[in-house]
């Protein structure tokens, strides 16, 4: 808003300022404070659907947190995890990486959509808003994506040091 503020006062001062400015960058023009207005939440999110891969991303969160929750449940129990149990589940997992990919960045685009409205409807701070959107289901769905693409991270870790030690061994 400043610098709107000066290049409109150099406008009004001195016509070569200006022209030397947009000589600099000639795709921008000096424009009034109030003729700068931002998108709004609704049109920067128009392109934003997840109706292609939904179905998808949903049974491939079910599998994986139902085979990690499974997975505690018999380390818990003490059962025995059959040997080829590890690579085909990390196997399984890699297949569905892109998809969990794309939900989470569909999810982040969601949670930061919430944000934006709540500063846009609010007129509150960033801060204040990052604040109050946490209490949100876009915010609990983005983390959720992302922190069960973390345990699949982790499963990964597990498996390639469990593999070094079998080599070893």
């Amino acid at each position: 808003m400043e610098l709107t503020d000066f290049l409109t006062t150099l406008k009004s001062d001195d016509k070569s300022v200006a022209e030397k400015i947009m000589a600099i960058f000639p795709e921008s023009k000096i424009i009034e404070g109030d003729e700068i207005k931002p998108p709004t939440v609704d049109e920067l999110m128009s392109g934003a659907d997840d109706s292609e891969w939904r179905e998808k991303a949903d049974m491939a969160i079910k599998f994986i947190s139902d085979t990690l929750d499974n997975l505690r449940n018999s380390i818990a129990n003490k059962t025995k995890i059959p040997d080829n149990y590890w690579l085909d589940t990390a196997i399984i997992f890699i297949s569905f990486q892109d998809i969990l990919e794309r939900d989470r960045i569909y999810k982040t685009q969601q949670y930061y959509a919430k944000l934006t409205n709540i500063i846009d409807e609010c007129g509150c701070s960033r801060l204040e808003a990052e604040n109050r959107s946490k209490l949100t289901k876009e915010y609990a769905d983005q983390k959720y994506i992302s922190l069960l693409l973390e345990r699949m991270d982790k499963f990964d870790m597990i498996l390639k040091k469990r593999d070094a030690e079998n080599k070893y061994n």
